[in-house]
Order: C-alpha cells, then sequence, then structure tokens
C-alpha cells in the first residue's frame, strides 16, 4: 500500500522518455523535478524544448546502430571500469556470504544476530548519507578513508593487545 501511494510521485526517468520520442512527457517531469527542487534549478522553458528535439534527434541517429555486450571489450576505457566493477562486487559478495556462512559460529542466537547485523549496515549507510548530504567535501573517497582508518585503528589496537599478552589494556 505504502508503495503504490509513493509510486505516484515517482517519474520515468527524462532521458528515457526522450529516447522513446515522449519528448512532451520529458519536459513535463525536467520541470516537475525543477519545481520540486525548488529555487536551485532554473530552466528556460524555451532552451528546454530545444534541448530534448536536439537530443531526440541525436537519439535517433544513434538508433540505427545495434550494440551488444562484445563492444564493451572493444575499448580498453570501456573493458577497464567494466573488470574493476565487477571484482569489487564479487569481492563484497565473497565478504556477505562469508560474514552469513560464519554467523552459526557467533555467541547468541543466528537471529538476533543477523537483526545487529542488519542494523549495523542500515545505520552506517544513514550516516554515511547523512555526512554526504551536509558536507559538500564527503563523497566516496571520504567514506573509503574512514574505513580504511576505522580497520587499520581496530587492526593496531588488535596487535598491540595481542603482542602485549594482557587483556588488561581492554578495560583501561
Amino acid at each position: 500500500l505504502t508503495a503504490q501511494t509513493l509510486f505516484r510521485y515517482l517519474h520515468e526517468s527524462p532521458r528515457w522518455l526522450v529516447q522513446k520520442g515522449k519528448t512532451r512527457e520529458a519536459r513535463r517531469v525536467i520541470l516537475s523535478i525543477a519545481r520540486i527542487d525548488g529555487g536551485k534549478a532554473r530552466i528556460d522553458e524555451k532552451n528546454l524544448d530545444k534541448i530534448l528535439k536536439l537530443e531526440y534527434e541525436r537519439f535517433e541517429e544513434m538508433g540505427n546502430k545495434s550494440h551488444t555486450y562484445w563492444h564493451i571489450f572493444r575499448k580498453a576505457h570501456l573493458t577497464f571500469p567494466l573488470c574493476i566493477l565487477a571484482f569489487s562486487f564479487f569481492s563484497s559478495m565473497v565478504a556477505n556470504y562469508a560474514n552469513m556462512f560464519n554467523l552459526g559460529n557467533l555467541s547468541g542466537s543466528i537471529y538476533l544476530n543477523s537483526i545487529l547485523i542488519g542494523s549495523l549496515r542500515y545505520s552506517t549507510n544513514l550516516a554515511c548519507g547523512l555526512l554526504d548530504y551536509k558536507f559538500l567535501g564527503f563523497g566516496r573517497k571520504m567514506a573509503h578513508l574512514g574505513c580504511q582508518l576505522l580497520v587499520l585503528g581496530s587492526l593496531a589496537i588488535s596487535a598491540v593487545i595481542t603482542y602485549a599478552g594482557r587483556f588488561e589494556l581492554l578495560f583501561f
């Protein structure tokens, strides 16, 4: 029910609408997005019509060419980022499955542990979203740097505790 209510406010992508020849609807969507955005987006409606017409003509010219997935691998500037992205997804998938399979080894209920890990992931995503919204300099690189520093600090603390041989360091 909530999804159906929110569905009313969702728009189709203006780019997709232009590709399909629905420039009037694309114009309406762009103006609606600008209205929601407030005074940040100043759009000249006369220029918007010209731009949409030019984009439609450009897509018409490009539409005659047929592309397959092999076209991605013909150029190095497309292949290299694709391989990096595939490796990134594979690595995160392996880490996620390793965590899920080892949940049974943690003490306590597997269900409670799943809830705790899920809430940790959710709160981390919310915190990153809030930081991204509030601070202009916070982005992907800063988030990665923060995570790397957190891991480095955790490894340093565990190394000190392990090599010192005393667990009293945990309780200062």
